[in-house]
């Protein structure tokens, strides 16, 4: 394919502090590298965070914004045919090969400018959380092919929204292993020196969002547990939100203050760097970056059983599954690891290497890249024909 044909606009509902945005970022840096100009279509950040328009703007990706979806009911069918006309001008001045969904419900505006230009897209669903009653699978576009990120999205799209198999593709999310790996002794020593860390103690870091569906109350809960057994751990929270102040005050309440470290929003590859065991207890996730960069990192990682986390984590092998809302289980779990050395040793040799192999940076935009000139390969043909 010729360089100058290799041109896709990304299609995002807004920027958030989570996963969907960073995963555009590390796509879309890759796919720069590889002789792809990539655009942003987004109605800007949401939230107190640096995952803003201007963060892409610095990394050469233009950001154009949009306003896609009206949360006034009442005038949104008014609303829609101009805005529509509005999208298509951004399309006409940036004149893409191909549009890459990543909210679905940006994808009508997908398929308009497939209708009126001729320009294919494909989708990305992150999560199977998503409504899938009658109107949404009447307003739901999924392209010349759907992008899912883990085996229950890929189930999801067939089952829910009837999108045939032959059209689905799963590409688990990639982190950049050159950036997240292991810290030498050094680089491990700095790291838990700037975040507070007792030096004698493990370290359990929960890096999302302080918000209820994370279930940081389950991470400070398993303490109290391991307490009881006469086992002392630090915790790391990494990132901020509305239960900030809550959490804090209940640290206090239990005697446990002096043992979190809220250490807000930050540079994550040194919490990874800091911990002996990452986890995350959520209710939901999808494909959560936060595993995959904690393995990386050759951290054993600990997460509850739902999408994704079979692709992403070997049950007693790089990492723990448990149910959700266990924490006694959650406790568990970290007392093996850090009771046992030649266990925890093993875990992180064994977290490395499944990261390496499956959840490389290369390897999803390569496979990404592999769906983009296939679409675009098929719209030759046909229009050649």
């Amino acid at each position: 394919m010729k360089s100058a044909e290799r041109s896709v606009i990304f299609l995002a509902k807004h920027l958030d502090s989570g996963g969907v945005t960073t995963h555009m970022m590390t796509l879309a840096k890759g796919l720069q590298v590889r002789g792809w100009k990539v655009s942003l279509v987004s109605a800007g950040a949401v939230g107190n965070h640096h995952h803003t328009p201007e963060w892409f703007e610095t990394e050469g990706i233009r950001h154009y914004h949009f306003e896609f979806v009206k949360d006034d009911p009442v005038h949104t069918l008014a609303w829609y045919p101009i805005s529509l006309l509005r999208f298509r001008r951004i399309i006409d001045e940036t004149r893409p090969n191909l549009l890459h969904v990543h909210w679905r419900s940006t994808s009508l505006y997908a398929k308009f400018i497939e209708l009126t230009r001729g320009i294919p897209f494909v989708s990305t669903l992150h999560s199977n959380n998503i409504p899938a009653g009658f109107f949404f699978r009447t307003v739901s576009f999924w392209g010349e092919r759907a992008i899912a990120i883990s085996s229950e999205t890929r189930e999801y799209l067939k089952s829910a929204f009837g999108v045939s198999a032959s059209k689905v593709v799963t590409i688990f999310h990639g982190v950049d292993t050159t950036r997240f790996r292991v810290p030498d002794l050094e680089e491990r020593a700095r790291a838990r020196a700037r975040f507070g860390i007792v030096p004698e103690l493990p370290v359990v870091s929960l890096v999302g969002r302080l918000e209820p569906v994370k279930r940081h109350d389950l991470a400070l809960k398993a303490m109290l547990h391991l307490r009881k057994r006469g086992l002392e751990i630090q915790l790391i929270f990494a990132g901020e939100g509305s239960l900030r102040r809550k959490l804090e005050e209940t640290c206090i309440e239990w005697g446990i203050r002096h043992r979190v470290h809220f250490v807000g929003f930050t540079d994550v590859r040194e919490v990874y760097w800091a911990s002996d065991i990452c986890i995350l207890p959520s209710d939901n996730e999808g494909f959560p970056m936060t595993m995959v960069e904690a393995m990386a990192c050759g951290v054993p990682v600990i997460r509850t059983i739902g999408p994704g986390a079979n692709d992403q984590v070997q049950d007693g092998v790089t990492g723990y599954l448990i149910p959700p809302g266990d924490s006694k289980a959650l406790a568990d779990r970290i007392a093996n690891l850090i009771t046992n050395p030649d266990v925890h040793s093993r875990f992180l040799q064994a977290a490395k290497l499944y990261a390496e192999q499956h959840f490389s940076h290369a390897r999803m935009v390569e496979q990404t890249i592999s769906v983009y000139e296939s679409v675009l390969a098929n719209v030759r043909a046909i229009s050649s024909a």
